[in-house]
Parts: structure tokens; sequence; C-alpha cells
């Protein structure tokens, strides 16, 4: 009996009181949200998840298709009922992101200002870059989910070590992994952190996970090349990147001729071309035999290479002209026209930074070098796992930026995703440490 008592004391204090109401009308505003989007919308990748998920997870060609496996999955487990897959998408953005604010809230000393981070960051996840996702048949939805989940349990082991969280962590890293190409690289560079930190720190906790997330990478990687045709599935991306950036500069041209790629008239006609253009000529023409002999053998590790050799080209272009990262850049997801959220024009320019892409990029820098001091001073793993978010966003947008050239907008999404929320993240910290110093002070 007093145990029950108990239990309902808990669940009436004042910071639970908020995070119970500010999650119903939430949700609310995200199902009334959700109906106006007429779910399931159709794109032009859609047909390809759906037919991946037609063959049987014993065949081989399930997992090596052009498409990682884990969305060809979730398509088999409801069994191809996709409006029943953009519920579930649904379901789990309304779960991650209450997941993600009560970790972050959690952080905060005072509950009342936990309870307007809670209310911020759920605010941030209606926006127009997350909201319209969860009706498309796309790895958007779920992308920004797992996402979410994983950063607001990797803040929640801050206060409780238990396996349990560690290893619902790991679990959900690891099939992230499995989403898009990019996430398996930045697994991996995440692995090879968490796996030197450990070594440093004699932690088997840490070199155990590291070992895991490297794995992940490994068999991502060789399932993406092992089918050894036209059809792995990071060929496509790559030949926009011929089209698109390699055949439209003359140098860049004599550099890959010089490392072997054939060059000839019919690949020159191909300059500026998408993977698809010109009736999939990159595919199919018969002149191009030489050129797709070269892209299976040496056209990935050539264009590493490449870019190795330019470090200005590989760490800086990526940042000159960001103006893909311009929130009116990033609406179109397929939504009907008529669409509007339901979140009101002003606060949804203030909570997602409206502002210009090189503004933002230059505030990125800046909080980047504030956080790790903050983290020197301060020495406490909140301030350790902000520091590692905002140092993420740079990789990942070189990542995705020399990865691809199609959709550069939408591929760019979550990268574009991350900055904002780590901004929010750092004010919730700076202020946090703020009304910390404030109560010391007065007590």
């Amino acid at each position: 009996m007093q145990r029950d008592i108990a239990g309902w004391t808990k669940l009436y204090r004042p910071e639970n009181l908020i995070y119970i109401v500010v999650s119903v009308i939430y949700a609310g505003l995200r199902i009334l949200n959700f109906k106006d989007l007429e779910p399931p919308r159709f794109t032009p990748d859609s047909s390809d998840y759906i037919h991946l998920a037609n063959f049987s997870l014993f065949d081989l060609k399930f997992w090596t298709g052009n498409r990682p496996p884990l969305y060809p999955f979730l398509i088999k487990v409801v069994e191809q009922d996709l409006h029943a897959l953009a519920i579930f998408q649904l379901c789990l953005s309304i779960l991650a992101w209450g997941i993600l604010a009560y970790a972050i809230a959690k952080q905060m000393k005072d509950y009342r200002f936990g309870g307007l981070v809670f209310t911020l960051i759920l605010l941030f996840s209606a926006n127009i870059m997350i909201v319209p996702w969860d009706a498309a048949v796309m790895t958007e939805s779920l992308n920004f989910s797992l996402f979410a989940l994983i950063l607001g349990i990797w803040f929640l082991q801050i206060k409780n070590k238990s396996w349990i969280l560690i290893s619902v962590l790991t679990l959900l890293t690891f099939l992230w992994t499995f989403l898009r190409e990019t996430n398996a690289w930045l697994i991996f560079i995440l692995g090879v952190g968490t796996f030197v930190l450990g070594v440093w720190q004699r932690s088997k906790r840490n070199v155990t996970i590291g070992v895991i997330l490297g794995l992940a990478f490994l068999l991502n990687y060789v399932s993406a090349g092992v089918s050894n045709s036209m059809e792995q599935r990071w060929v496509f991306p790559f030949l926009n990147v011929v089209g698109k950036k390699i055949l439209r500069n003359e140098e860049r041209v004599q550099w890959f001729e010089q490392n072997g790629m054939p060059v000839s008239q019919e690949l020159m006609e191909m300059e500026g071309e998408y993977a698809h253009g010109k009736n999939r000529r990159f595919y199919t023409s018969l002149e191009l035999a030489a050129f797709r002999e070269w892209v299976i053998e040496d056209g990935r590790r050539t264009y590493v290479l490449f870019l190795l050799r330019d470090t200005d080209y590989l760490f800086i272009r990526p940042f000159l002209d960001p103006g893909y990262l311009a929130v009116a850049e990033n609406t179109d997801s397929y939504q009907p026209e008529t669409f509007q959220l339901l979140l009101p024009a002003e606060i949804h320019k203030l909570i997602l930074f409206d502002i210009n892409p090189r503004i933002l990029v230059w505030i990125g820098i800046a909080i980047s070098i504030l956080a790790i001091l903050m983290l020197c001073l301060k020495k406490n793993e909140s301030w350790l796992l902000l520091s590692i978010i905002l140092l993420m966003f740079f990789p990942h947008l070189i990542l995705v930026w020399h990865g691809d050239t199609m959709s550069l907008s939408r591929h760019t999404l979550l990268s574009n995703i991350q900055l904002r929320l780590a901004i929010w993240f750092f004010i919730f910290f700076l202020m946090n440490e703020y009304l910390s110093k404030q109560q010391q002070t007065m007590s």
C-alpha cells in the first residue's frame, strides 16, 4: 500500500505532470498533421524498397540489393501494408522525440527549466524537416527517429549505467547502420573513437561497444559491394558524382584518366547527367563497357584517393556554399500541396533557427569550440556528448556532400537537423550552468 502511494506521489510531481500534459498535446498535434498528409505518400525511391521486400530473407539479393536492408525488412514485417507502415513511423517518431526531450530535460537542475526544455525539443521535432516524412515510404522518418532514440538513450545512460540501457543503445546504433549508407560511415568513426577511448580508459564496456560498431560497419560495407555488379548500392550515387562533378571539370577528368578511368567521347557526353540520365546510358551503352568495368573494379578506391589528394576540396568545399541547408530547401518531402504545419509560422522560424546557412555553419563552428571549452572546465559527460554531436556534424556533412549530388538538400536533412538541435542543446546546457550557479549563490 505504501509503495502504491509512493508511486502515485512520484507520478504527480510537478515535472512529471508537465511532461504528461505537454506529451499529450504534442501527440495530438502530430496526429492531426499526419491525417493532413494523406498517407502513405509514394516517392521515386519507394519502389526500390518495396521491390527488395519481395525477396526472401534467405535470398542474398535481399541483403545485397541497391538499398540497405533495414527499411525493406520493415516493409516485410508489416506485410507491405504501407498505411500501417506510415502509422508505425508516426508512432515511433512521437516516442523517439519524447524520449530525447525527457532525457535532455532530466539533465537540468531546475525542474521548471526542464519542463521548458522538454517543450522546446518537442516543438523542434514538429518542424517541416521532420513531420511530413512520417507519411512517406522512405527511410527519412525512421532515420530521424532512430537518431533521436540513440541520442535520448545516450543521455539517459549518464545517470543510469545499466547494461540494459547500454545494450539497447548498442542495438539501435547497430540497426541504424543498415538504414542509410552515410550512417555506416558515421558509426565507423564513432566506433573507432569509442574503441580508442575504451583502450585508453581500460574500459571493457567501451572496447566491446567499439568492436560491435566496427562489426556493423564491416557487415554493411561488405553487403554493399558483394554483388560485384553495377547494381551495388554505392554505384548509383558514384555515377551521379561522375556526371555532375568529375566530367564537368577538365582537371579532374585528366586526373581520373591518369589513374585508370577510361575516358571516351561517349563518356564525356554524360557531362552534367545523373546516373539514370540519357536513358541510363551509364548502365547500358556498349561504348561504356570498359568504363563500367573500371567503376566496379577501381571506381570507389580511385575516388577516395582523389579526395585525399586535395584536402581543401575534401574538408572545406562542402561548407563554402551551404545553401542546401536552408529551411526553404528542405520542404520537398512529397507532401500534398495544401499541407500546412499546425505549428505557427513565427514559432517555426524561431525554433528552427531559420537563418542564412552560412551564418548557421559559423554558429556551429563557434559553439563547437565553446562546447569543448565547457567540457574542459566542467569535465562532465553531458558536455562530452554535446561536443561529440557538434563535432560529428562536420564529417557527417562532408560524407553526404561528397557521397552524392542528387537531392542534396534531402540527403543532408539529418546533418541539418543535427546541427540545429545541437545549438538548442548548447543553449540549454549553458542556461543550466547559469541557473545552477544562481541556486548555489542563493543558498
